[in-house]
This record gives structure tokens, C-alpha cells and sequence, in this order.
């Protein structure tokens, strides 16, 4: 059942951050992204700390409905710490058309609800401005879609990419390489399933992730990252809450993917269907999921139990192992 064509990715964003060195100071309790700190300290040094930094990242939405759309300005410090601006005006566009405009509040988050009614992959776009000069812009993507196909959760480090943490905060680009099959078994899925990126990476690294996914061909979906400002800092929990943001709009999030317990324990959580990647373990069942080597087994899997295609499938099924 599974097609080799894709759907194709959307097209470079254009952001405020032009350099894609946004990071900033996180704590050492998120796992790994306590780099971020000293890459705030580096990327102020390196020539090019702007005064403001402006975020965005993409926003799904199920067609008729209402989506809050927001951007968030903040000051770069001279340090490494960031601090939201309040009384900012941001302006909210979607295709180029102006959807509203609204003041960031003292965190530096503004937004503006917009009606879905166009399904598709839609550009959305942030700007600051104070109406003779254009201080800051961002943007990403707006994903419109019906709820009438399944959809995949998918992780991204170690997952999609063989991720090194002090080169994907340090390094101006994402060189990680991608995990082998990874793009060409998603593409093939994304004929039969709406996807959706969740990282534990943060916001800030939102332009430079979506990058990567454009540079290796995934197939289009929502970015969703990780804001230290108002996500919980549990990878577990962070993981569950997003997960019931997109249950509470989409009623077929059936199966997900990653490779660590934490993400097993957040899709267990949710009773979504594990399939959890472990190169180095013999392949085998794990509480309603899997334990699989690779993208290939993946693809095997999919192959011998088409069931899985199924908008209503359950996590407590039994499935052939590859």
C-alpha cells in the first residue's frame, strides 16, 4: 500500500532571525537543551545579535475551525538571556493577506484567531513593525486540513536525524545526517497519513529544523517545538499536552513515533500506538507498540499489517512484527 511519491515540503521561510542562531539560555533539566545556553553566549559573539527576536512556528488546524495564531517578540539580551516585550504590535499575515494585528502582552506573545476555511499548506507571517521601519519578521506554515485520514506523530532527534547536540546548536545549519530510509519511508506514508513533526528542540530552533526537513525532502507537516516560557520543562509531559492539543481538533491520531522511553511513555500516555527506534536492540513488542532497528523495518511493518492504515485503528491491536 505504500506509494514511493511524496507530497513535497513547504517552500524556505523568511525570518526575522536571518542568521538562524536564535538560541538561548535553556535549563540543564531539559534534557540536552542546556547547550542552548552557551550557543546564546556564542551567537551574540559571532556578529549578528540582533536587538529583537521575533518567533514563529506552524500551526495546524482542522478545516471550519478557529486557530490562534502567535508570534512571539522578545529582546536579545547582551548575555544569554531573552526578555519579552510587551505593547508591541505584531501583524499577522496568512498568504501574503493581512489577518489582524494585536499587542504582545509582558512574555512578548501576541496573537490573532483566523477561521480555517481554505484546507491546504498555507504561508503564515509575522511582522513587527511601528510603521516606518520593519524591525522584525517570521514566518511558517499554516496546515489546513480535514479530519478524514489518520495521522502520524513523529520525533525528530535520533528518530529522523542522527543528531549531534553540540553541532545543532553551535553550527549556523543543521548538518545532521538523516536516519537511513527515514525520508523515503515518511513520503511514502504521507500518501495515506497527515504528519506531524513534535521535537523536544526549542522554539528557537524552529527555522533551522524546518530547514533540515526541507533540505532532505520529509514531507510536509507541522513543526510543533518546544517554549520554555509556557511548555512544561518534563519531556514526558510536554510531549502529552501537545498531543492533546492536536486530540482535541483531529480524533484520528493513531500512531507515533520515536525513540526513547520518554516518547513511549507520552504516546502510551495517549494511547497512540508506539513504534519506537532502537538500532542497537533486537527488534521486538513493547506495550501496545513496537520496538524496531530502523526506517526499513518500519516500512516492513506497515508492508505485513495494513490494518495500521486504518483511520480508526487501535493501539491495543495486535500487529505482525517484521
Amino acid at each position: 500500500m505504500i506509494s514511493r511519491s511524496s507530497q513535497r515540503p513547504l517552500n524556505e521561510q523568511t525570518v526575522g532571525d536571518p542568521t538562524g542562531r536564535g538560541e538561548r539560555s535553556l535549563q540543564r533539566k531539559h534534557s540536552g537543551v542546556w547547550l542552548a545556553c552557551l550557543a546564546g553566549v556564542f551567537t551574540g559573539l559571532a556578529g549578528g545579535c540582533q536587538s529583537y527576536l521575533l518567533t514563529v512556528e506552524d500551526r495546524v488546524c482542522r478545516v471550519g475551525d478557529k486557530a490562534r495564531l502567535v508570534g512571539k517578540i522578545e529582546y536579545r539580551g547582551v548575555f544569554i538571556f531573552n526578555k519579552g516585550l510587551d505593547d508591541r504590535k505584531l501583524s499577522f499575515y496568512v498568504d501574503d493577506k493581512l489577518v489582524g494585528t494585536d499587542e504582545s502582552n509582558g512574555e512578548g506573545y501576541a496573537g490573532v484567531k483566523y477561521r480555517c476555511d481554505s484546507p491546504g499548506n498555507h504561508r503564515l507571517f509575522v511582522a513587527y513593525d511601528d510603521g516606518a521601519t520593519r524591525w522584525a519578521e517570521a514566518s511558517a506554515g499554516l496546515f489546513v486540513w480535514p479530519d478524514d485520514r489518520p495521522i502520524v506523530v513523529v520525533d525528530i532527534d535520533n528518530t529522523l536525524a542522527k543528531s549531534n547536540p553540540l553541532k545543532l546548536v553551535f553550527k549556523s545549519r543543521d548538518r545532521s545526517p538523516p536516519m537511513e530510509d527515514a525520508a523515503d519511508v515518511l513520503g511514502e506514508l504521507s500518501r495515506h497519513f497527515h504528519i506531524v513533526y513534535l521535537t523536544a528542540r526549542p522554539r528557537e530552533l524552529f527555522v533551522k529544523t524546518r530547514r533540515w526537513l526541507d533540505q532532505h525532502d520529509f514531507p510536509a507537516g507541522p513543526v510543533l517545538t518546544w517554549d520554555e516560557d509556557k511548555d512544561p520543562w518534563s519531556r514526558t509531559d510536554y510531549k502529552k499536552a501537545r498531543i492533546d492539543q492536536l486530540q482535541d481538533e483531529f480524533k484520528h491520531i493513531t500512531i507515533a513515533v520515536g525513540n526513547s522511553s520518554k516518547d513511549h511513555e507520552a504516546y502510551l500516555k495517549r494511547k497512540l500506538f508506539s513504534i519506537i527506534i532502537k538500532p542497537e536492540k533486537v527488534p521486538g513488542p513493547v506495550q501496545y507498540g513496537v520496538r524496531l532497528s530502523g526506517w526499513a523495518e518500519i516500512r516492513e511493518l506497515f508492508e505485513r499489517n495494513p490494518k495500521l492504515y486504518e483511520k480508526n485503528f487501535s493501539h491495543k491491536t495486535y500487529v505482525k512484527l517484521p
